[in-house]
Parts: C-alpha cells; structure tokens; sequence
C-alpha cells in the first residue's frame, strides 16, 4: 500500500510514530527531491501534507518550503510546531508570504549598496588604526554564534560550541553567550541570549545573515551597557563582521574561531554562494581585524598563512574529547536491546554524513567485507547514526551489496544521547577522505 500522506521533519523534530499511511521524510529528503527533479514525481500526490517545526516563524526560505509542502498535497496542508500549533497552508497564507517575498527582493539592491558602502568603510579603519585594547579576565567574555540552522540539535558545532563555552569560565568570569538558535548542550547556568534573525529577508539566506549584523547591533546595545566584556569570541559563520565591529567598539580583543573558508565550502560541497565577493570580503575581515584566529588543525593555519594572515596570531588548537561525557563502559544496553543486537559485532558511525565523511566509503567496504567475508552476515551489524547530504550514495552502496539487513539507520539523534550509541558499539570508524582540491 502506498502512503497516502506525507510528513517531512525540520532538522530533529521528535519523529512521530511509525505508521505505513504516512511517508515521513526530513527536509533535506525533499530539497534532494527538489534538485534532482525526482519532486515532481510527487505533485499532488498526497491526500495530506504536514510540515514539523520547532518554530514556524522561525523558518528560512518560508515561501518556497510552503508552496512546496502545499504542492505535495491535492487535500490538507499544514506546519505543525513544538507548542501543538497547526497552521493551514492556504492561499491566503501563499500571497501573504509571496508579498513578503516580492517586498524584501524589492529591498535587496538598496541594502546590498549600503553594506558595499559600510564594508569599505571598515577595511579602511583596519588599514588606518590601531586601537589600543586591554584584557581583563575578571570580566565574563561574549561568545557569539551566528550561524542560523533552524532546530539545531546536534552535530560536530554543538559539541565544539559546548566544549568551548562550558570551560571558559575556568579562566575568566562567567561568560555571556549570544546565539541565533539555542544549543542544547550548553551548561544551563550560563547567561544565554537567543536572538533570532529579524525576520526581514528570511526569504533570501546569505542577505539575511548581512542583516544579521544590524539586528545585533541593536539588540545587543542594551545587553551590553554597563557590562565590558574580557574579550569577544565568536564562531565564524557566512556573512557576519558584528564580533569584530563590538570589539573594535569597545576596545576589548576580538578572538576568531576559524573552521574553515565559508566561501570555499559553499562552493565545493553545496553550491557556490550568490553574492561570492562580499562574502569573501567579510571573511578577510574578520581574519585581519582578528587579534586571534583560533583554528583546529596545522593545515588550516597554513591555508591562512598563505592567505596573508599573520603566522603569529594563529592558535592551533585540536578538538578533543570529554572523557566525562564520552567513555566506553557507559551503560548502553538499551540501545543494543532497541535495535536487536544481540551479541553481534557492531561497527559504529556517527556524523552529519558530509562530504568529507566518507560514509558512502563505509559503506562500500562494509559491503565488499560482507562480500568476501560472508559468514559475517551473522556476527556483525553496521549501525550509523545521522543524516545528511551523503545518504543517497551510502543507500546507494547498501543496495548495491544488498546488506539492508546488516545496517541500521538511526537518523538524527540528541546531542546528548550521542554518548550511548558510541559505547553500544565495539569498533567506531571514522572514514574521512580528502577533499577534491
């Protein structure tokens, strides 16, 4: 029987319950769907269609995701959010988000000459000043995250931005934590601030995070009124200068943490940015206003150093582990009971299934071992927790191998639970591969 209703899922919405009625798929299922023309398979194809969301008002792209979701169904259409709200998809709600649409595309030029103007401006201060600033530990540094994932929960940023800013109190006061989204795993006693983007051009992902920086600017001056700060340190993320603008504004440091060129991610593992120029501008300016520049591994401090950034301002420091979150006689025997394991041999993968993860390559050799080694079949099980943009070629090698029985899909799980999984496995394999360049 083939499902009549859909239900596609934000990121990691609590999955309803299972029920061969409803086919129930993430976003990035459907905008897969989308880019590879396979969408249109599915026009109308649906009695109902349902979208889940933490937040309907939070959502990016709201136009498109609504005439997408109301294409999908030739009867209901909806977005449900974490409070049980439901909201119809109906043409009222399609002309009032096109109206939007219309209005801030109307806005684009006129904003894109003045951030033009407003850039020029600040390399210019960076070429021409040299601002005095102190350091004083005893006053709570800011950490800034102001990348925009709607309904983040876990993944390699929520743990580095966790194990950054649950420890920094060790040295210094307490810090203040400014967000666009919240991080679940962050220490609940430290002083949080959820901002959100404005609302203004939701519609139009990299102009949105150039407004990003005025929305802070203004939300954040009666935050930080009579409270100096140590030091700003913040997570680069596409588009934002506001971390390097407060900093130089209070003549406090301004520490930059760098995990690579935004510009060259975009262009080699999703699709090069619109507006490629000023999103490289805004990156050089960070990492020459920076008077730190934080980076994970040599090879990033020489890909600086070859940009032109100055050697003796880069601090390499590798990720790490925990050992009082990660630790491999952790209880997990729930999770080899919920997916009956038994006694097997489990091989173990976690990530956001990116390109330079490799799970495809997993996959693939956990098929030719199967192959080669065919009493395996019955001692040993392939568990891979995530979802990503790579699912389609490890599905891809799964059904080549025929080994669906020998693999177990989690999906997206809590950052938090992330712990358990790893110890309900006996050998955890990491198949990174280099990048194409």
């Amino acid at each position: 029987m083939k499902p009549s209703k859909i239900c596609v899922l934000i990121e990691y919405h609590n999955k309803p319950a299972a029920n061969p009625d409803t086919r129930i798929i993430l976003i990035q299922e459907l905008v897969r769907w989308i880019k590879s023309g396979h969408y249109w398979r599915h026009l109308f194809r649906y009695k109902q269609s349902s979208l889940m969301t933490n937040s309907w008002e939070a959502l990016t792209e709201p136009f498109g995701t609504a005439l997408a979701m109301r294409l999908l169904s030739r009867g209901d259409s909806s977005i449900h959010d974490a409070n049980g709200n439901a909201t119809a998809i109906t043409p009222p709600l399609l002309f009032r988000l096109f109206k939007s649409f219309v209005g801030a595309y109307l806005r684009k030029p006129g904003f894109l000459r003045q951030k033009l103007e407003e850039l020029e401006q600040i390399t210019k201060s960076l070429q021409t000043s040299a601002t005095i600033k102190s350091l004083d530990l005893t006053l709570p540094p800011v950490y800034l995250r102001t990348d925009y994932v709607v309904d983040l929960k876990a993944g390699g940023s929520v743990g580095h931005t966790a194990g950054v800013l649950n420890h920094l109190a060790s040295f210094t006061a307490p810090p203040l934590f400014l967000t666009s989204i919240p991080i679940p795993t962050v220490n609940r006693n430290i002083e949080t601030h959820v901002i959100p983007p404005s609302g203004r051009f939701m519609d139009f992902r990299e102009i949105m995070y150039l407004d990003y920086n005025d929305h802070l600017r203004q939300t954040t001056e009666v935050l930080l009124k009579d409270r100096p700060p140590a030091f700003i340190y913040q997570r680069y993320s596409t588009n934002n200068y506001f971390g390097m603008e407060l900093a130089q504004k209070l003549r406090v440091p301004f520490i930059l943490e760098y995990n690579g060129s935004e510009v060259w991610i975009n262009k080699i593992w999703s699709k090069p940015l619109k507006y490629e120029e000023i999103a490289e501008q805004i990156e050089m300016i960070n990492l020459c206003g920076a008077d730190v520049v934080v980076v994970v591994s040599q090879p990033l401090k020489s890909q600086l150093v070859e940009r032109g950034v100055e050697s003796e301002k880069i601090l390499v420091n590798p990720n790490g582990v925990d050992p009082d979150l990660y630790f491999p006689d952790m209880e997990s025997s729930n999770i080899r009971d919920q997916f009956n394991l038994g006694s097997k041999t489990v091989v173990g993968f976690i990530g956001t299934f990116g390109k330079w993860h490799g799970a495809e390559v997993l996959a693939r050799a956990y098929g030719l071992l199967l192959k080669t080694y065919p009493e395996y079949r019955k001692t040993t099980q392939l568990l891979m927790v995530g979802d990503g943009v790579t699912m389609p070629q490890v599905k891809n090698e799964i059904e080549f191998f025929r080994i669906a029985d020998n693999v177990i899909f989690t999906g997206m799980v809590p950052q938090e639970e992330g712990p358990k999984y790893l110890a309900a496995c006996d050998i955890l394999v990491s198949p990174h591969v280099p990048n194409s360049d």
